[in-house]
C-alpha cells in the first residue's frame, strides 16, 4: 500500500507541476509536455536515437535535482476500454544516479477514479549507464477510464534518452506489470455480519 501511494504521489506531481513552454529550452515535438524544467532539461537529439532520425532526452541540470523531471502526454482511453494494453519504448541511460522509468497512468472521471491503473517502474528502475533497451508496461484499462497519460521520468542526476513508443492490445495471458487499484463494490456488504470469511484468521498463540 505504501509503495502504491508513493507511486500515486509521484504522478500527482507529474500532472500538476509547473509546465513551462518547451521553447524555453529545446523544442519538443507536438503533443509532448515537459515538467520541472527548473532542475531538468528536455529536448530532441538527432545524433543519438534507437531508430528513425531522432530521440527525446531528459537530463539533470543541477547538482542536487529536486523531485523529478518528466516528458509526457495524454490521450483518450476510448479505444482501449475493457482491454489490456502494453506500452513499449526504447530507453538509453547515462550515469543515472537515482532512477528513471517509463510510466503510464489510466484515469477515470473525478478524484474518486484517479489512477485506476498505474505503473512507473519504481520496482524495476533504470539506473547507471545502460545502452538502448526496450522496456514495457502492461496495464488494464477499466470500463470507466477516460484518459491514458504516459511518459518517462528521471529522479536524480544523469541523462536518459527515449525513442519509439508503441501501444498494443494484448490478451489476458500477458501479465500486468502493476496491479490495478482495487475497485469498490457497488453496494455495502455483509451488514449483519452473518457471512463468514472464506478463511478464518488463525488466533494468535
Amino acid at each position: 500500500m505504501l509503495k502504491w501511494m508513493y507511486g500515486i504521489g509521484i504522478l500527482v506531481f507529474a500532472a500538476s507541476v509547473l509546465v513551462l513552454p518547451a521553447t524555453a529550452q529545446r523544442p519538443l515535438p507536438e503533443g509532448w509536455i515537459p515538467g520541472n524544467l527548473e532542475h531538468y532539461e528536455v529536448g530532441i537529439d538527432r545524433n543519438v536515437f534507437a531508430a528513425g532520425e531522432a530521440a527525446a532526452y531528459i537530463k539533470s541540470t543541477t547538482p542536487s535535482p529536486e523531485r523529478f523531471g518528466t516528458i509526457m502526454q495524454s490521450f483518450s482511453a476510448e479505444n482501449y476500454l475493457w482491454k489490456r494494453v502494453r506500452m513499449r519504448a526504447f530507453v538509453r541511460a547515462n550515469n543515472v544516479r537515482g532512477w528513471a522509468g517509463l510510466w503510464m497512468r489510466v484515469d477515470g472521471q473525478g478524484k474518486e477514479n484517479y489512477a485506476l491503473s498505474f505503473d512507473n517502474m519504481q520496482e524495476r528502475p533504470i539506473s547507471g549507464t545502460v545502452d538502448w533497451k526496450r522496456y514495457e508496461i502492461v496495464l488494464d484499462v477499466p470500463a470507466e477510464s477516460k484518459t491514458i497519460t504516459f511518459g518517462i521520468l528521471l529522479e536524480g542526476i544523469g541523462k536518459v534518452w527515449l525513442d519509439e513508443f508503441t501501444f498494443e492490445v494484448v490478451t489476458k495471458d500477458v501479465p500486468v506489470t502493476r496491479r490495478s487499484r482495487p475497485r469498490l463494490p457497488p453496494q455495502p456488504r455483509n451488514l449483519g455480519f452473518e457471512k463468514e470469511p472464506a478463511e478464518r484468521p488463525k488466533a494468535p498463540k
